[in-house]
Parts: structure tokens; C-alpha cells; sequence
């Protein structure tokens, strides 16, 4: 919730450096399609042949930083005014802010960064973070998430009549830590009852509890990185040993649960049946890239944190499967 808010703070910004009126309307037109389209091909620039294959997926996520991202986005910085083809340095500082997640003044972190990968250009992310380039749907970042943060995850409750105005006027000094706040009737807090992170899951491997988790590494509403900090976490009080029941499969590209470019299809359940009913634990997913992809039909392993699917060798198919093999990064 305080990183929908933070986003959406950083994509006003670009508007405000337009010189236009901050409405939900002029929200999503602070990056057009074209736009991002312009970014997903700087990520991929910078990091899509870290896992052997120029292929438009981001398979080695964690070697995909700034230091590489940011120069391929000065790249195709406008000189001048706003031009097709280039990005305002607003819009580059804003995506540098998305990706660092939300702080305080002092640089206190507030949530996890949000990887770079080639998804930030999905339509499921754009609807997240800004909404429809048509304007049929606003910003779910302000429209939703800003009333969710101020009614459900701060105390005291508040009920907003303006939830674009209250999320471009939240401070992240004075009012973030409202979500750890009690008070009055309110005796738990809201991170108290949704914050369902803790890394000890002893009972649960006790008693032979398995469990597979994915994650779009472009999910715009949660970071994935939060969900791998926290399988580290895991495998730390684990002694190492967390994949023995619990196993985290980034997704690269994939949106929030599905879309993107991804290959988005895949059959977690089916996999965790096989690990508790029959003790094949699974190295690796395969998964298809649905027909809302670039690459509809294509097919490929997704492997299990720490490991990521990469390239056999740098001529190989991109479109099957037996192209790649689960690897350290």
C-alpha cells in the first residue's frame, strides 16, 4: 500500500513536469505506450543477454541493476522538449524511484524495490501503476490502493472523498507509520492482522506441510523482491535447507498473477501434488507464453529460487523449452 502510494506520487511528478493539471486522466498519459515500449527496450538492452540468450526475457533478474539500466535510459533521454522516440529526465528519475520502493526522508526503506525487468511495459502493469492508455480505467495505484491504505492499513481509518488527492498528500515521515499505529478501539494493527511475512515456518515442515510460491518479477502491486527476501529468510533459519519443503519460482516478466511478456502458463498445482503425494520435488516449471504475449506458444522452464532458466547456448531455440537448463546466475 505505501508503495502504490510512492508510485503514484513519482508518476505526478512527471505530469507536474509537463506543465499539466494533475487529474487521473493526465496520470496515465505521464508515459504512453510508446513510452514504455522505449523502456521495456532499455531493460532489455541492458540485461536480456545476462542468461545467455537475447530472447526478450530477463532470466538473470538479480544481475539486472541501475548501473545498467539507467545509461540504456539516457540513451533515449530527450535533448530537448518531449519528442516521440525519447523520455523527459522526469520520467527517467521517476523509474529510477519506482524501482528503489518507497523511504523516508532519511532513507529508510518502507517496502522492497521493485525489480527491473522487461514487464514494466505490460498492459496489467500500466493499468496498476497509471491505468488505461484509453482512459476506460484509472490508476488502480490511486483509485484503489490510496483508499485501501487510508480505510484499511492506517489508524486511525480514514475515509478520503478525494483518494487522488489523498495519496499525492500522504508523507512518508508522518504518516507511514500509521500502519503500525493502535489506538483507541483499534487494539491491533493493520500490519498485525495482513503482515503474513514471518520466515518461521517450523510447524508447517513439521508436519510435512510443502509449498510453492510464484511471483511476476513485473508485478506492479507487490515486489517480487519482497518475496524472495523473505524465502531467504526462510532458507536462513532453515539452515539452508528451505528447499526441502518450500520452493519460490520467479517469474520474469509476468504481471500481477498473469500477462505481460511472460511465459505466463503454467501448472504450479499439478507440481505440488507430484511433491506431497508422490516426493518429487520440483527443480523446475514449464511454462507457456499465453496468446497476450510477444511470443504466443512459446515454451520454457521456470526454475526454483536460487536457480534461473539459462540459455544452453547462445544460438539456441527461444521457443522451446530444451533450450535451457535451471543454472546458478
Amino acid at each position: 500500500a505505501l508503495a502504490e502510494a510512492w508510485d503514484t506520487q513519482q508518476f505526478a511528478a512527471v505530469v507536474r513536469a509537463k506543465g499539466e493539471e494533475l487529474t487521473p486522466a493526465n496520470l496515465a498519459r505521464s508515459f504512453s505506450d510508446a513510452d514504455l515500449g522505449l523502456v521495456r527496450n532499455a531493460v532489455l538492452a541492458a540485461c536480456d543477454a545476462d542468461d545467455g540468450l537475447r530472447d526478450g526475457i530477463i532470466g538473470a533478474f538479480r544481475q539486472c541493476t541501475s548501473e545498467k539500466v539507467l545509461p540504456e535510459l539516457q540513451r533515449v533521454t530527450c535533448t530537448g522538449s518531449k519528442q516521440a522516440g525519447c523520455l523527459i529526465p522526469a520520467q527517467v528519475v521517476a523509474l529510477k524511484r519506482i524501482h528503489e520502493g518507497p523511504h523516508t526522508s532519511n532513507g529508510q526503506a518502507l517496502y522492497a524495490e521493485f525489480p527491473w525487468d522487461a514487464g514494466w511495459s505490460g498492459r496489467d502493469w500500466r493499468g496498476w501503476k497509471i491505468g488505461a492508455a484509453d482512459g476506460s480505467m484509472p490508476s488502480l495505484n490511486a483509485a484503489m490502493g490510496s483508499v485501501a491504505l487510508a480505510a484499511v492499513f492506517t489508524t486511525p481509518p480514514a475515509a478520503p472523498k478525494d483518494p487522488l488527492a489523498y495519496v499525492l498528500g500522504f508523507d512518508f515521515d508522518r504518516d507511514a507509520p500509521g500502519i503500525y499505529a493502535t489506538g483507541g478501539p483499534f487494539t491491533r494493527s493493520a500490519w498485525q492482522d495482513v503482515g503474513a511475512r514471518s520466515p518461521n515456518l517450523a510447524a508447517f515442515r513439521a508436519r510435512g506441510g510443502r509449498m510453492i510460491v510464484t511471483h511476476g518479477l513485473s508485478d506492479p502491486v507487490f515486489a517480487a523482491t519482497d518475496t524472495l527476501g523473505w524465502w531467504d529468510e526462510v532458507n536462513a533459519a532453515q539452515r539452508g535447507q528451505a528447499g526441502r519443503f518450500v520452493r519460490v519460482f520467479p517469474v520474469p516478466g509476468m504481471n500481477h498473477c498473469s500477462g505481460g511478456p511472460a511465459t505466463d502458463q503454467f501448472d504450479a498445482f499439478s507440481a505440488l501434488v507430484a511433491w506431497v503425494e508422490h516426493h518429487q520435488a520440483p527443480d523446475r516449471l514449464l511454462a507457456t507464453a499465453g496468446p497476450g504475449s510477444p511470443w504466443p506458444g512459446r515454451a520454457g522452464p521456470l526454475s526454483s529460487e536460487p536457480l534461473i532458466a539459462g540459455a544452453r547456448s547462445a544460438d539456441c531455440n527461444p521457443e522451446s523449452a530444451e533450450s535451457f537448463e535451471c543454472v546458478r546466475s
